[in-house]
């Protein structure tokens, strides 16, 4: 196991004579926290909580807690560590003597488990239609450089010290909520709607569509396009550009000269230049199917 929210953290499965815990909660530097069945070794980035009494219900349980508290504390700059570790407190229900609820909290765990299988069942009956696309006769571009998709702009750094409130949106180096890390009304470095935001750093090559003028802070990249770009091109390429990010994360920052020279591969029109129409008439195909799943799974529930 490494630090990550990917696959609940397993990076690889190994034969070599480390630690070994089992039924762990675990907890990153980064704050995620999750509970693992079975046999488990991490490496010095993860914490290991153990406590053979307890059942795998009520671990859960309490993984979900500390995962929901951990998610606004820590991160790329604030981790969590030995201190942290030893210090962990979680709120749970509690009985008349003052000691864990146990019995509460697995019957009230085993609801939701059996509420959720019902769910899962409901969405397994709606056929998804998925289907292999044909990337035959697709071909590379680059994000950025002289014929790039994209002009690629870093962000400017913005302490918390000099930001004042407002509703301009700020974009940090966060895996989610659209990047969006705090709401300003500083205006020196303001990007316009309808660009992509890219992290170098941190939750590196996490990208995200921004609707509305933005600050982007120094560990993220902004995507300008050389092309007349829609929401539904920018969800068609987002997924591809995090594809790419994902070979550089714990490895080493996504430098700005290695996103010039990075390639993704885009279906192209008769004049061999990528086909903006398919891709933006693919994607509005793919959300109406979805809009009309989420009703049907509405009228199920």
């Amino acid at each position: 196991m490494t630090a990550g929210k990917e696959n609940q953290g397993v990076a690889a499965y190994i034969g070599n004579p480390l630690c070994q815990y089992q039924d762990p909660v675990t907890v990153d530097m980064f704050g995620n926290c999750f509970f693992h069945k079975g046999i488990y070794s991490g490496d010095d980035n993860i914490y290991f909580f153990i406590n053979k009494d307890l059942n795998d219900v009520i671990k859960i349980f309490i993984s979900s807690i500390i995962n929901k508290q951990n998610s606004i504390l820590y991160n790329f700059k604030s981790q969590f560590r030995q201190q942290q570790a030893d210090a962990l407190t979680v709120i749970l229900p509690s009985k008349s003597d003052n000691t864990p609820d146990y019995e509460y909290i697995e019957s009230y765990m085993k609801n939701i488990m059996q509420e959720s299988e019902k769910n899962i069942e409901k969405l397994n009956n709606i056929h998804n239609g998925k289907k292999t696309i044909d990337i035959l006769g697709w071909r590379e571009f680059s994000l950025g450089g002289d014929n790039g998709l994209f002009r690629i702009v870093k962000g400017t750094r913005l302490t918390k010290a000099n930001m004042k409130d407002g509703n301009i949106n700020f974009i940090g180096s966060s895996s989610v909520n659209n990047g969006i890390t705090n709401h300003i009304s500083n205006l020196e470095h303001i990007h316009p709607a309808n660009l992509i935001t890219v992290s170098y750093n941190g939750s590196i090559g996490e990208a995200f569509y921004q609707e509305k003028p933005f600050w982007a802070s120094d560990d993220v990249n902004v995507f300008y396009p050389n092309f007349k770009q829609s929401f539904e091109i920018a969800m068609f390429l987002i997924p591809l550009i995090r594809k790419i990010g994902q070979k550089y994360k714990f490895v080493d920052k996504w430098k700005l000269e290695d996103m010039y020279n990075d390639k993704i591969t885009l279906p192209i029109n008769g004049n061999g230049e990528p086909n903006w129409e398919y891709m933006e008439n693919y994607m509005k195909n793919i959300m109406d199917d979805t809009k009309a799943k989420l009703n049907i799974l509405k009228t199920a529930i």
